[in-house]
């Protein structure tokens, strides 16, 4: 019988950016009020072209700043000028520095605002105090949104250790919660390499507190391969980065 700490823990592991990387921005998190983001297909543009257009609508936010480039000190508000209007992908490719064109505080910029889409993805609202009430409410119910809110993503961030870990931990974390509440476990299997391998490691880790935990970053192959739950399963993960580069035409060489 897995343990309310065990489930909870794994709730805690779908990394939702925002409040890490909101403190960087020096922000609050998104308001209700903030336009949501749409997810991108990514078959619309090619992900240079996104590139390209999410640089020019900065630099023309800038221009209608005077000149006042986003940077350490840029806060939350800020940054939802700067960056309003782009979907998720576009986010993606400023957050990933696409072509590195990207400053690091761009990218950070970015980050939050996924993080809020993110939160606005699951029918919540991050800057609502009570947000952690409502999902404590129906937990099931946000786990359900979170594995599909990431199934929406577009096929670039789909090529990223972060999303893969970011799916598969949102799975288990639904699987865990709807049987533990004794109501119908739907089937959000995924036949992405990376994150069918990452919810095995998950399952396996469950029981054992050694293992059973994440820490620090999901953005890079080595982060996954140095976390407690990817212990024995390091060979396992390696062979998934090939196969989802090989044979989903990404760009995933271990990095974003």
């Amino acid at each position: 019988m897995v343990s309310t700490a065990s489930i909870l823990s794994l709730t805690a592991t779908v990394r939702t950016t925002s409040t890490a990387a909101t403190a960087r921005t020096g922000g609050t998190a998104a308001s209700a009020a903030a336009p949501p983001s749409t997810p991108a297909t990514g078959g619309k543009k090619d992900f240079a072209t996104v590139t390209q257009e999410a640089r020019a609508a900065i630099d023309a936010a800038y221009a209608a700043r005077g000149g006042k480039e986003g940077d350490i000190h840029t806060n939350a508000t800020e940054w939802r000028q700067i960056l309003g209007g782009m979907d998720r992908r576009s986010l993606y490719a400023v957050f990933s520095n696409a072509g590195n064109q990207f400053s690091d505080a761009e990218r950070a910029g970015a980050e939050a605002m996924m993080g809020e889409d993110y939160m606005r993805g699951i029918g919540l609202d991050a800057n609502d105090p009570m947000a952690g009430a409502k999902m404590s409410q129906n937990p099931a119910t946000y786990m359900k949104a979170a594995v599909q809110y990431w199934d929406s993503a577009s096929d670039e961030e789909k090529q990223s250790p972060g999303w893969a870990y970011n799916r598969a931990s949102s799975q288990v974390s639904y699987e865990l919660i709807a049987a533990r509440d004794g109501g119908p476990v739907e089937t959000f299997d995924s036949d992405h390499p990376m994150v069918k391998v990452i919810r095995s490691a998950l399952t396996a880790s469950l029981g054992d507190p050694s293992r059973e935990r994440s820490t620090g970053a999901m953005n890079t192959l080595d982060d996954l391969l140095g976390q407690p739950w990817a212990k024995g399963f390091e060979q396992q993960l390696k062979q998934a980065a090939k196969e989802a580069t090989q044979d989903r035409g990404g760009f995933l060489n271990g990095v974003l």
